[in-house]
């Protein structure tokens, strides 16, 4: 009976610890805007890059922050939004659930998206306070995550911040 208490114990040690060690197994690594030129991701000529950042606003969960010059404001007077959904490769179908909530963005991770727009949306944009509001309905080729990278579980307290990991991509049900 102990003999079978202490294989119980070592199975159940080993199981946990496969488990933590496969969130350490890297799937796909962070950039760091402000060292990598990201034009580099650009498959060919005429797509365009945006580096967002989730909001909370009507029709859109993305803002723009960025190009491929970086991290800086686009324009003095303009604010980019993304139409919702994302056409193509969008990241959040892509990641589990709890990795980053859509409607609770408390991560605050960016990332870099790598497509084509579609077209401007022009109804319904705003100008409040002299600033501009477009939407673009833009097609996702291929995305970046920005490093550093924030779980909105308890696994943001280990997981490592310079890549995605298995668990990052597991659909629970």
């Amino acid at each position: 009976m102990q003999r079978r208490k202490k294989m119980f114990l070592f199975s159940f040690i080993s199981i946990i610890g496969l488990l933590i060690l496969l969130d350490f197994i890297p799937v796909k690594f962070a950039v760091k805007i402000n060292s990598v030129d990201i034009t580099k991701y650009k498959e060919k000529d005429g797509q365009k890059i945006y580096i967002c950042k989730p909001v909370q606003v009507t029709d859109s969960i993305w803002e723009a922050i960025g190009d491929e010059k970086g991290v800086r404001e686009i324009s003095k007077n303009e604010v980019i939004y993304m139409a919702e959904p994302l056409k193509g490769n969008d990241p959040l179908k892509k990641l589990n659930g709890s990795f980053q909530k859509t409607y609770e963005p408390n991560a605050h991770n960016q990332f870099v998206f790598i497509g084509n727009e579609i077209s401007y949306n022009t109804v319904g944009n705003l100008e409040i306070d002299g600033v501009q509001e477009k939407t673009i309905n833009f097609k996702v080729d291929d995305w970046q995550i920005v490093y550093p990278i924030r779980r909105d579980s308890f696994r943001d307290i280990y997981a490592p911040k310079s890549y995605l990991t298995i668990y990052d991509f597991i659909k629970l049900p």
